[in-house]
């Protein structure tokens, strides 16, 4: 056997052993990993509808809680044999109806359970009288459980809530509603993220699947139920169709449903078959691949020994010149070295015109290539379309391009060895602000704009030095461009942002005399000194004396940011308690939280030093980041933190909301930008209250910034420095 077939050999041998070893780990480790995440993402799959499911729920309750509260209807439990309050409570009903489409029919009954009024006139007479004896003990609303309307051919949720009198706090009756469940459907089967087989079920307490809504009225998901036992596991077992699936599980304690999510067991361990490819692949082809390396390594061994043989060859058929040169560093090495040494002491007694010829060919292939090179070289120099010059260090220039050349119309021959200035500017002097000298001094490159005169034309110069060996300026590389149209677009750019400023300071102050107007008119009218007014009447002033108000807000935000923006604000920079000034901020918005049912909560730092700052600005600051809070805050609380943080005072306005994405961070502090807060969108405002708010932070040399996370809030935070007041001593 011969040597190169030994190495290979023992290299496939090797190869085998430790590919089988660590691919059988790997592999196993991986089975592992991947399991464990497909798990955890069909868990968070399924904790996502969850939350989506009781989220609507809530919004139901809220819905019907909300009309229970209405003084019409209050009024015509009072009076349900008025004629008038009959027919402003049925238009009520209507109108709640038809303002959505999650409710299929709204329902008014007596203490009795008699439906008195409908926003369906079929269903009034009927009775109703279970929901109303349950009620009758509850202070809040209720979700009946979910079931199949023959009538209607569709799955129905029953949502009902007392009507108390708000004079004596007694039960009046009861304000119910039907929902078509299709929106919990969609909420349900959203299985955007569990591929093309997942699936994700409701099912209720007595084992009716809710959703899809076509199987209310089956009751063969008995076993799914049991299943649930193991809650927030993820178990395999066969569905409904008899095919195996993954499946995890949930529920929603409020009405006791069970939520389940499935997968194709085949879809859902999809990826481990890419593992198993994997693992086969690198079992097959590993062993090849060591096969190939160990007939390289062969080969290397051999090579030398191989090259020697034939190099005794040659020089036993008389070719003195040549030579095995290989430094393998070892014995083969040594001797390569004393056979070339050798065949150097034969070449020496005998003249060699070969080799003379070799030389000569080989500096004729140099010179080639230098010229070559120097051609390369000019064409590039030539190409460059900036006005570019070579120059040594008193300013002679040496070399010049094309470009250059053609914009003084001159020859590159009756340029070159003349002064720049001469040739730039026309004198025999160099100008007062000559980057030349900064060069020399510095050494390294400087640029400069200016506007010459002689041409017409604004030009950027960049002047770099080069270096000899020694580190020194021994020349320089001079580069003008031509920056005329630039200079103009700036002038343009500049011209119509002034031009914007004043259009939009004119828009906003003409809008302002029409609504001063329009209020005082809405005012004259809801006062009643135009004539008497009723409910509805009253309650469409109110309506537009707000959007009238709120109009008058957007404009003032507007004003704020161009006067901001223009440098046009005054600030009024005095010595301030930070203290005093939340607690103002914070009492007077406190009615607005309290009216959500938010709480609000200040800690203040008793012993926080004064700072210089414009009082009636950073009010306005506070104001806006609280109102913001309250604004995307549906539960939970509203804190305001003032502490000392080094030299500044740090201020921070923490809410519960729903949080804020981490993509949408940047934009928040962009003027006119209203981002998608919790799924849904804020209107109601331009957009400017944070940019005037970093404004006016900015103006204090301070900063803003804010923290938050998708459902765990968010965090407003401010600094300003302390200017600490001198004591003078004696």
């Amino acid at each position: 056997m011969k040597l190169a077939t030994k190495i290979s050999l023992s290299f496939l041998v090797t190869g085998l052993i430790l590919t089988f070893i660590a691919a059988s780990y790997f592999f196993i480790e991986s089975e592992k990993v991947l399991k464990n995440q497909i798990g955890l993402e069909l868990q968070s799959t399924l904790a996502s509808r969850v939350r989506h499911i009781e989220t609507y729920l809530r919004m139901l309750k809220i819905g019907v809680n909300q009309l229970s509260k209405s003084v019409v209807l209050e009024d015509f439990l009072k009076n349900p044999d008025d004629a008038e309050t009959f027919k402003l409570a049925m238009k009520r009903l209507r109108r709640t109806k038809e303002a959505g489409t999650v409710f299929y029919e709204f329902f008014v009954m007596d203490r009795t359970g008699k439906i008195i009024a409908s926003s369906e006139e079929k269903s009034i007479g009927s009775d109703k009288s279970t929901d109303v004896l349950f009620l009758a003990s509850q202070d809040s609303p209720y979700i009946k459980d979910a079931y199949y309307h023959d009538p209607l051919g569709r799955g129905l949720l029953a949502v009902s809530s007392p009507v108390f009198d708000s004079e004596t706090g007694g039960l009046l009756g009861v304000i119910s509603a039907r929902v078509n469940i299709s929106d919990l459907n969609n909420i349900a089967t959203d299985t955007t993220a569990l591929g093309d087989t997942g699936e994700v079920y409701i099912v209720n307490k007595y084992g009716r699947m809710i959703t899809p809504s076509r199987f209310l009225k089956d009751t063969f998901l008995k076993q799914k139920v049991r299943l649930v036992e193991k809650e927030d596991s993820v178990d395999i077992y066969l569905d409904y169709k008899g095919i195996p699936v993954l499946g995890a599980h949930s529920h929603v304690p409020e009405m006791r449903w069970h939520v389940l999510a499935e997968i194709d067991i085949r879809e859902a361990y999809k990826p481990l078959h890419k593992l198993y490819i994997l693992f086969t692949v690198v079992l097959f082809f590993v062993p090849i691949a060591a096969w190939l390396t160990g007939t390289f390594m062969a080969r290397i061994i051999i090579s030398p020994i191989d090259k020697l043989r034939k190099g005794t060859e040659i020089v036993a058929a008389g070719n003195l010149d040549y030579r095995v040169a290989m430094s393998t560093g070892d014995e083969i090495g040594d001797l390569s070295q004393s056979f070339d040494n050798m065949t150097e002491h034969l070449r020496s007694t005998t003249t060699s015109i070969s080799e003379l010829n070799r030389e000569i060919a080989g500096r004729k292939a140099v010179e080639a290539k230098l010229a070559l090179t120097a051609l390369e070289w000019e064409m590039t120099f030539n190409s460059i379309t900036d006005l570019v010059s070579l120059q040594d260090n008193n300013q002679k220039i040496i070399r010049v391009n094309k470009a250059y050349a053609d914009f003084f119309r001159m020859k590159p021959d009756n340029i070159e060895g003349r002064q720049c200035y001469s040739v730039v500017h026309g004198t025999d002097v160099p100008c007062f602000n000559c980057p030349y000298r900064e060069v020399m001094e510095k050494k390294k490159t400087v640029g400069m704009e200016y506007f010459e005169k002689r041409f017409g034309l604004h030009l950027e110069v960049t002047v770099s030095p080069i270096f000899n060996k020694d580190k020194e300026v021994v020349g320089m590389v001079h580069i003008i461009k031509n920056i005329t149209e630039r200079k103009r677009s700036e002038e343009a750019l500049m011209e119509a942002w002034a031009l914007k400023s004043r259009f939009t300071s004119m828009v906003s102050h003409e809008l302002r005399t029409p609504l001063t107007a329009i209020k005082e008119g809405i005012s004259i009218v809801e006062d009643g000194t135009a004539g008497e007014l009723n409910d509805e009447q009253k309650e469409f002033l109110e309506m537009s004396k707000r959007n009238v108000d709120r109009l008058a807000r957007l404009i003032n935000d507007v004003l704020d940011y161009q006067k901001l923006e223009s440098g046009k604000t005054e600030f009024k920079f005095e010595e301030n308690d930070m203290n005093e000034v939340i607690k103002e901020a914070g009492k007077s918005m406190a009615l607005v939280a309290n009216g959500k049912g938010l709480e609000m909560i200040v800690y203040l730092d008793e012993e926080l030093p004064k700072a210089r700052f414009d009082r009636d600005k950073m009010t306005q600051v506070l104001t806006n980041l609280i109102n913001n809070a309250i604004k995307f805050t549906d539960k939970g609380q509203i804190s305001i933190t003032c502490a000392k943080s080094g030299n500044t005072i740090r201020v921070t306005v923490e809410d519960t909301g729903p949080g804020i994405r981490k993509e949408d961070l940047p934009k928040l502090f962009h003027p006119f930008e209203q981002l998608e807060i919790g799924g849904s969108r804020k209107t109601g405002s331009t957009g400017l209250g944070l940019a005037i708010c970093k404004e006016i932070v900015g103006k204090h040399n301070g900063k803003i910034w804010v923290e938050s996370e998708p459902g765990k809030g968010s965090k407003f935070n401010f600094v300003i420095p302390i200017v600490e007041r001198r004591v003078n001593r004696a």
